[in-house]
Order: C-alpha cells, then sequence, then structure tokens
C-alpha cells in the first residue's frame, strides 16, 4: 500500500510539473519561430480602475526565450514609486518541454533606485531579477500585481513592443468603477487586428498570432507598424493631484494650474541682473538670445525627479540657487528669467527624439517626454532647447523639429502646433575645393564645407573632438583616397545664422590614377560616396523620407605645367520623383577645369514599393559622381 501512494505521489508530482504542456515550444508556429530572439505565447493585461486615483493592474507574461538577446522582451521586473505599489511578482521558469523547473518568489527580485547616470535623485525605485539561463530555449511566466494612486497616465497596449519577437494571443481588459469613463484610440492596425469588446464600464482587446516585424531602413515608426492603443481617464489624478480635461485647451490650464503656476518666482537680485543685461537689446530676440546665453554658462543638466517631481519642474529659484536642473526644471527656469526682462514665453511639451514622433492631437493625454520653450515672435515661434550648453539660441535640431507639440499658452491653456519644419533650401551643405596638382602627380587641396540646418546640427559638436578624433573622422570622411595626409583643419561657428564652417586642407601624394591606357583624377574623390541602401525583398513599409536636403559642389582643378586636359566627361542630369541631379564640366583653359555639382533630395512617404526605385535613383548618382578627367600627361 506504501508503494501505491509512492507511485501516486510520483505520478502527481510529475502531472504537475506537466501541467504546463502548452507550453512545450514544439506547440509554437513554425511560421512564428523563425529569425526571432522570443516568442510571447499570452500576454494579459487586466485593469480593474477602482476609483479616479487607483488603479489595480495584473499582468501575465509567457515568454519562450531563444537566445541571451530574448530576456529583454521577457519583461521581468516592476519600476514603482511612493505612487505605486508592488503587490505581488512570481516568475516561473520552465524547460523545453514545458517541465517547470524554477519559481522565483518577490524575495529574490533585487530591489534598487531606479536612476540614470544624469539623475541627482530619484524616488522611483525597480524589481529586478537577475535571469540568465544556462541553456535555451525556456519559457518564462511572469506575473505581477501593481496598486498605482498615479492615473494620469496608463501605458499604451503594444502586444508587440520590439523587432525580432513575434506573439500567439495578447489581451487588454479594464473594469471601470461606477461614473468613471475610459477614453481610447487606436491606430489603423489595432482597428483592424484586434478583436474589441465593449460596454458601459468594460472594455476588452484581444488579438490571436502576430509574427515578426522587422526593421527596414527608411521605413516607417515602429508603433505605426503594430497595433497600438492609448487609453486615459477622464477624471484623474497625478501625484494626488485630481484633474480632468476634455481637449488640449482645458487639458493645458490644468497642467499650467497644477504643475507651473507659482514655480517662476525669482530672486530680486537676479531679476535685476537679467535686466541690466537686456537693457541695451534692440530687439525681443536679441533679448532673449542674451538670457539663453546667461542659462547656458550657469546651469547644467542633471534630472531630479521626486514625487510630482517628474512632471512638475522645480522652482527657478531653487535652479537660480543649485544652479542644475531637468529639461522642465531649465525650460521653467529660462521662462522666468524672460519674464523678468519683459519677454513672455510658454512652457511646450514635445517628444524629444531624433526619430520625428509627434503628440497625437486627436487624443488628450499626459504625452511628451520632453519640454522645450516657445517665444512668440510675428505670428510664429522661436523655438528654444533649454538643455544644450552648445546648440545656439533658436536653433530647433533634429531632436525637436518638424513636429506636433504641445504649447501651454499659461491661463489661456494649451494649443497643439506643429515645430520648426525645414526646407530642402535651408538644409543645405556647401562643399567647395581648390585642387592644385603637382608636377609628380600629387596634390594639395583646400577644402570648405559650410552646414546649415540638419546639416549643422550633425556637424557643430566636431568642435569638441579631441585631435585623435578629429583626425580620425576625416580620414574616414575621405577614406577612397590613399596616401592622404591632413595638413590643416578650422572651425566657424556662427550662431546667428546658424552656420557651421568647416576649413580642411590635405595632402595627396599620388592623385593620379592609370584607367588602362589613361592617365584620370578624380574630381569628386574628396566628397563622401553616395549611401546606397541594401536590397529589401518583400519590404512591407513606405518608403519615409524625413529631411529634404541640398547638397552642392564647387571644386576647381588646377594642373601643374606637365598637365593638360584630354577629355571632359559629358555633364549629367538626373530627374526623379526621389530628387534632382546635375553635375557640370567646366573647361576654362587647358590647365583649368571647373566641376559643380548638386544633389537635392526631396522628403515625403511613398509606397513600399518606390524603395527599390529609390536605391536605383542613389545607384545613378554615385555613378556619375565616379566620373574622372582624362589628362596629357609629359
Amino acid at each position: 500500500m506504501r508503494i501505491y501512494y509512492l507511485l501516486l505521489f510520483f505520478s502527481c508530482l510529475v502531472f504537475g510539473q506537466k501541467s504546463r504542456h502548452d507550453l512545450a515550444v514544439s506547440k509554437i508556429d513554425s511560421t512564428l519561430v523563425r529569425g526571432v530572439d522570443a516568442v510571447i505565447r499570452d500576454y494579459n493585461l487586466r485593469y480593474e480602475v477602482q476609483s479616479f486615483d487607483k488603479i489595480i493592474l495584473n499582468t501575465e507574461r509567457i515568454t519562450t526565450i531563444f537566445n541571451e538577446q530574448g530576456i529583454y522582451d521577457a519583461s521581468i521586473g516592476e519600476f514603482y514609486s511612493q505612487n505605486s505599489k508592488v503587490k505581488d511578482i512570481e516568475l516561473q521558469v520552465f524547460d523545453a518541454l514545458g517541465n517547470l523547473m524554477k519559481t522565483y518568489k518577490r524575495k529574490d527580485f533585487k530591489d534598487e533606485a531606479a536612476v540614470d547616470g544624469v539623475t541627482l535623485y530619484s524616488d522611483s525605485r525597480k524589481l529586478i531579477l537577475d535571469f540568465k539561463p544556462t541553456s535555451y530555449p525556456v519559457t518564462c511566466r511572469y506575473t505581477s500585481v501593481m496598486e498605482e494612486s498615479s492615473t494620469a497616465f496608463i501605458s499604451p497596449f503594444m502586444p508587440l513592443e520590439g523587432y525580432k519577437v513575434s506573439i500567439e494571443k495578447a489581451s487588454v481588459s479594464f473594469k471601470m468603477a461606477a461614473g468613471l469613463k475610459l477614453n481610447h484610440a487606436s491606430n489603423a492596425l489595432a482597428q483592424k487586428l484586434l478583436n474589441k469588446s465593449e460596454s458601459d464600464q468594460e472594455l476588452s482587446l484581444t488579438c490571436g498570432a502576430l509574427g515578426v516585424v522587422t526593421y527596414e531602413y527608411l521605413g516607417e515608426p515602429f508603433i505605426d507598424r503594430v497595433p497600438f492603443v492609448r487609453f486615459s481617464l477622464d477624471k484623474f489624478s497625478l501625484e494626488g493631484v485630481s484633474g480632468a480635461a476634455t481637449d488640449w485647451n482645458s487639458w493645458g490650464k490644468w497642467y499650467y494650474q497644477t504643475l507651473l503656476k507659482g514655480t517662476d518666482e525669482l530672486p530680486e537680485a537676479t531679476k535685476a541682473k537679467i535686466q541690466s543685461l537686456t537693457q541695451n537689446a534692440k530687439s525681443t530676440r536679441e533679448k532673449a538670445a542674451i538670457v539663453y546665453n546667461f542659462v547656458k554658462e550657469k546651469v547644467r543638466y542633471i534630472s531630479v525627479q521626486v514625487g510630482i517631481g517628474g512632471f512638475k519642474p522645480m522652482l527657478a529659484s531653487d535652479v537660480d540657487r543649485l544652479s542644475y536642473g531637468d529639461c522642465k526644471a531649465l525650460t521653467n527656469y529660462t521662462r522666468a528669467l524672460l519674464k523678468a526682462a519683459g519677454v513672455p514665453s510658454y512652457f511646450t511639451v514635445i517628444y524629444g527624439d531624433d526619430d520625428k514622433r509627434s503628440i497625437d492631437k486627436n487624443f488628450v493625454s499626459l504625452q511628451g517626454n520632453h519640454a522645450i520653450l516657445a517665444i512668440p515672435e510675428n505670428n510664429d515661434y522661436i523655438w528654444v532647447e533649454c538643455t544644450s550648453q552648445d546648440l545656439p539660441f533658436g536653433f530647433a535640431g533634429t531632436f525637436t523639429a518638424d513636429r506636433d507639440a504641445l504649447v501651454i499658452k499659461d491661463e489661456q491653456g494649451g494649443e497643439i502646433v506643429h515645430t520648426k519644419f525645414f526646407t530642402a533650401e535651408q538644409n543645405v551643405q556647401d562643399f567647395s575645393a581648390t585642387i592644385q596638382m603637382a608636377y609628380d602627380g600629387g596634390m594639395k587641396a583646400q577644402i570648405k564645407i559650410e552646414n546649415l540646418g540638419v546639416h549643422f546640427d550633425n556637424s557643430y559638436m566636431k568642435t569638441k573632438y579631441d585631435a585623435k578624433k578629429r583626425d580620425a573622422h576625416y580620414k574616414e570622411l575621405f577614406s577612397t583616397i590613399h596616401n592622404l595626409q591632413l595638413n590643416d583643419i578650422k572651425y566657424k561657428l556662427d550662431e546667428w545664422q546658424p552656420k557651421f564652417t568647416e576649413v580642411i586642407d590635405v595632402e595627396v601624394s599620388n592623385f593620379i590614377e592609370l584607367m588602362g591606357e589613361y592617365k584620370t583624377i578624380h574630381p569628386l574623390a574628396l566628397i563622401p560616396d553616395t549611401y546606397i541602401p541594401k536590397r529589401i525583398r518583400n519590404r512591407k513599409s513606405p518608403l519615409i523620407l524625413d529631411d529634404a536636403k541640398t547638397l552642392q559642389t564647387d571644386v576647381t582643378v588646377l594642373l601643374a605645367e606637365n598637365q593638360t586636359i584630354d577629355i571632359l566627361p559629358e555633364n549629367v542630369l538626373i530627374d526623379s520623383e526621389f530628387g534632382n541631379y546635375t553635375l557640370r564640366f567646366e573647361k576654362k583653359d587647358n590647365k583649368t577645369c571647373r566641376v559643380v555639382r548638386k544633389l537635392l533630395l526631396k522628403d515625403g512617404k511613398f509606397p513600399s514599393s518606390a524603395y527599390e526605385k529609390y536605391r536605383k535613383f542613389l545607384e545613378q548618382v554615385n555613378r556619375a559622381d565616379q566620373n574622372k578627367i582624362i589628362l596629357k600627361v609629359q
């Protein structure tokens, strides 16, 4: 009888270990496994909105991990603060057959401060697990229960959150307390792929299998390639402060009254100093520039996020005393100084990213990850980045340009405004050079590169390079030329235009090439090769060309006394829906040639089928750039 019970016990134990047999890796559809780091087997979010200031979130996420990179996709761990509590957290680990191998409880998770290298202090913390499987694949079932008292921000629902991951099924549901309303907005893919069930107090969204999303060069942003749903409450709490808004104007009023009003007071001595510095300024722009440069010299960027400080800026008086702050604090401090100088300005919430992302103007909610300043000027705005100690005044670089932002116009409320858009005529790079050939086939050249618009943004920080990094940069820039020597490099920064100018003197020991029986020189060898992107088979994403730009080149070649021009290439003209290219060779005399090149690249959104046409256009440009001048050499 004892043996019988032992056998029954072990059979029950084995059955318990096999109870997750559906988690066996072999059960995953083969189409979901190809080229992935992980497959999400089930992703379930359940929100219980008990009041305007209390949400319980239950999370279950089952992920099969195929390699070390896939650990991130399992999303193991939670962030919390004084306004959020981790009520429960657990991780179960299964082998490839679906057998339970190990369970991690809360005591196994590390409790750490959630700070980065630029955060002076934050009350945010995180529970993380040092989880590193010894072999793959493994399957993780992660569960947690969170209690949130700040309800102004509810994370968007994205079943897929990154590249190289697929999903079997996912769902999100809301159960609302009486008297509360949930707002939600879905992108086109969410409307197409998610099944919705909705009543007055409940919402459920579910989806089935979704294949891997592959990164595609010059494609749509990731969130436009996956289902994406935003949520908000009509009544909410932010760090203990209640609010309600139905449009961006009322949202802006709430933001100003709750987070900004009363934060712009300054010591009288500071106000007097600013008024003295700006008293002789002849325009609003000049006053604002003086204030901006004062801020650049006085303060530095350090993040401080305590309680509502994650959203509410530090007092301007504290920034003035301590000489540091985060983007909100420095923007608000600059706003206060401008006020002292008699210049109105508005705190502006924006998504700061080199990839353009706009505030969703059709969905009122807590959005954005950055703050800048908007200074009214002639029915437009001067956009000011207050955290940089290097950017010139009024230059909206690629981090904040060309996107919708929320301008908070104090008591007047909020307004969605589009930040500065650079045209092809403003995004200009002028490259000019004089090449003086030597008797022995070598050459010396002085190169001048003038950068405006996005080209300025991509180049002005070269002034910070040390000699080693600077020389490595230019040797890479001129890497197609052998035996090139850098003789001198000078920079000029014009902050008012703004324009960044590079003057480079180079020398090459042998610039003449043999092409069969001919001796040639390549007059455009000093400009970088046009980048030709790789082919993408079965491309799915539209072609997105973000920034129109103009690249102008003017090269003069002066031959030595033993060299004359024999044959010049034909002029080239290329017209395309993506841009225009001209290349012109002008013979001044037998020893002088001028080469003029202009490449205008358009911006726009094109169908996925246009990608290969775009590649071919760039191939044509690159081939034209390789044209050589044939010489007679004595």
